[in-house]
């Protein structure tokens, strides 16, 4: 998912850093650290390994190839403490205990829904410009 910069609070670099190191400088649902080339277990995502050039790992083909792993924070989106519903979407919200520290994988993992409802909108808006591109008429009004 495209990261929209301007939906951050401009001081979110700082909250990023001190929470990563907060939180041990690695991913908190698979434990893989910061910083370092890691190797996944094809048959189990969390399981991992990390690569130094000369790891067994490297041999097989039940290992994915060495990646770079770095840890981002990610937003869980829990409710706020007037009652209010949280969301995963509202940047605002750098609250710590709305706030986890996950590797790439994991925080594909975790906006797994949120990606997949992005990709539809932006097929969907693609299709009606090259509808509205070519001239044609539209069918359905919005």
């Amino acid at each position: 998912m495209r990261v929209r910069r301007y939906t951050y609070p401009h001081y979110w670099k700082k909250i990023a850093r001190a929470l990563r190191a907060i939180r041990g400088m690695k991913c908190e649902q698979c434990g893989a650290p910061n910083g370092v080339y890691i190797q996944r277990l094809i048959a189990d995502k969390y399981v991992w390994a990390v690569f130094d050039g000369v790891n067994e790992a490297g041999c097989s083909d039940k290992w994915t190839d060495p990646t770079f792993n770095k840890v981002s924070i990610h937003h869980i989106g829990i409710d706020k403490p007037d009652g209010a519903p949280g969301s995963s979407l509202d940047k605002g919200d750098c609250r710590p205990k709305n706030l986890i520290a996950l590797c790439a994988r994991c925080h594909l993992i975790a906006d797994k829904e949120v990606s997949g409802k992005h990709a539809r909108e932006t097929k969907y808006q693609i299709k009606r410009a090259r509808i509205r591109q070519l001239g044609q008429i539209e069918m359905f009004s919005e």
